[in-house]
């Protein structure tokens, strides 16, 4: 009776298997059906690489629900790849795709965006590599350092910002980096916005002082920031940072989402 029972067990593990195995199948067939040409081996080259079939899959649905043409969802689904070999966050490139489609930015320039990231992550991570970091945030401290690369910041201007406040904490490092890039965001050139918060960094500002100041600088008129930034201040109260967005227009900014204020009570 218990050889039966074992014999029972062991026929219905074979069927889910079997069950599994041939939905695997039907679902690579209908892949090569449905998204015919390159897209159908840009698909199979993907999984193949490791990338996870559900992100895969929402691209490719994604896409094509938004008449993105196949040469565009096969460098999409490309850059993913390149992502996967470089050691960059996979998740990361799809949640730009997917969040370029969703606001209907030009197919090339999502495409292109999401390859400039791919590259900003690799240069993050090198500028990363030679710093020595106290705090458990690597994750989040590269991504931030990636879109502020991606903003035009060079790598050796990053180094330099984070020299001025050595043996800082990563959640200090990420919150002069989050501010930097918004600010760079919100129109300041890179040079003042460089030159701003290495101030902050040399006279020992704290993240409540650099988010407060960065809020006061964002808020001002255009007409009055010339004058802010020499003084390092401006008025207002109320700012929400931004993370990684799409761009969708010609400046290729990348703002940065994400509430300064939720970044305090993380750290």
């Amino acid at each position: 009776m218990l050889h039966n029972n074992n014999k029972e067990v062991l026929c219905n593990k074979a069927m889910k298997i079997k069950t599994l195995f041939t939905g695997f199948i039907a679902v690579l067939a209908f892949a090569g059906a449905a998204y015919a040409g390159t897209v159908s081996d840009a698909v199979q080259t993907a999984v193949k690489n490791g990338i996870p079939s559900d992100q895969v899959s929402l691209v490719v649905n994604r896409a094509k629900a938004a008449s993105v043409p196949d040469a565009a969802i096969t460098g999409m689904l490309q850059v993913i790849v390149r992502a996967k070999q470089d050691n960059v966050p996979v998740g990361l490139i799809t949640g730009k795709i997917i969040e370029g489609i969703s606001k209907h930015v030009a197919p090339q320039m999502i495409v292109g965006a999401a390859d400039r990231f791919e590259h900003a992550y690799t240069t993050a991570d090198r500028v990363y590599s030679g710093l020595n970091i106290k705090g458990n945030t690597t994750g989040e401290f590269k991504e931030a350092m990636a879109i502020a690369v991606f903003n035009g910041v060079k790598p050796d201007q990053l180094k330099d910002l984070y020299h001025a406040a050595p043996g800082a904490g990563a959640s200090y490092y990420i919150m002069g980096t989050v501010s930097l890039t918004s600010l760079i965001s919100s129109g300041y050139s890179t040079e003042q916005s460089l030159s701003f918060m290495k101030r902050e960094f040399t006279e020992h500002k704290n993240t409540d002082q650099i988010q407060h100041e960065t809020m006061k600088l964002m808020e001002q008129p255009m007409g009055n920031r010339n004058n802010m930034m020499e003084r390092g201040m401006g008025q207002g109260n109320t700012m929400q940072m931004n993370r990684t967005e799409m761009p969708n227009s010609p400046s290729d900014r990348m703002p940065m989402n994400q509430d300064m204020n939720m970044h305090n009570q993380r750290n």
